[in-house]
């Protein structure tokens, strides 16, 4: 019997001693815990308001960057479009003023064909229809040969002329012998006596 008192005497006072000591101990623990847990809770929830603030702020620069990035577009767009109409504008001003310019060549060459059509017209009427002279150039030649031959007879020299003597023929004084239209011999000298 004496162990098992003393064994309880031992648990009975020494339960008093360390239970208070280990309650105070958990609690202290416990009260460290949450202080820590909210500290770390604090911790957690200003970096994840902050990335919140952080993640909404971005998102308002990606918002207003797609924002100026689709008006630059649009201007760019109607940039485009302005040059575009202009371009149009311009080719069918061009056009235009290239059919005006055509126009006007056609005309001044309708005007020019008309008076050198006019002229051939004139001069072929002046002419003739040339196929009917086919061949008649040939029937020509003697009628030519017989003006030339009249122009080589010899002129004939009335009697109330005086005679001239051989040495006057060589100062130009030629007797038989016709001058040109121009009054000069075929000699080469000029014939002002006839």
């Amino acid at each position: 019997m004496g162990v098992e008192p003393a064994r309880l005497l031992f648990r009975t006072t020494s339960l008093p001693t360390f239970l208070p000591v280990l309650l105070l101990q958990r609690h202290w623990m416990k009260r460290r815990g949450e202080k820590w847990s909210r500290k770390g809770m604090r911790v957690f929830n200003s970096k994840l308001d902050g990335s919140f603030r952080e993640a909404r702020l971005l998102h308002f620069k990606a918002e207003e960057i797609e924002r100026k990035f689709i008006r630059f577009q649009n201007k760019v767009a109607e940039r485009e479009r302005r040059q575009a109409e202009s371009h149009s504008r311009a080719l069918i001003r061009a056009e235009r003023k290239g059919r005006r310019t055509i126009a006007a060549e056609l005309a001044r060459r309708d005007t020019l064909f008309d008076v050198e059509f006019r002229s051939f017209k004139d001069a072929q009427d002046y002419v003739g229809d040339f196929r009917e002279c086919r061949g008649s150039a040939e029937s020509m030649v003697p009628p030519i040969e017989g003006m030339i031959r009249e122009l080589w007879e010899p002129i004939e020299v009335s009697e109330d002329t005086m005679e001239v003597g051989t040495d006057a023929a060589d100062e130009g004084g030629e007797v038989d012998q016709p001058a040109d239209s121009f009054g000069v011999s075929m000699s080469g000298y000029l014939d002002l006596d006839i």
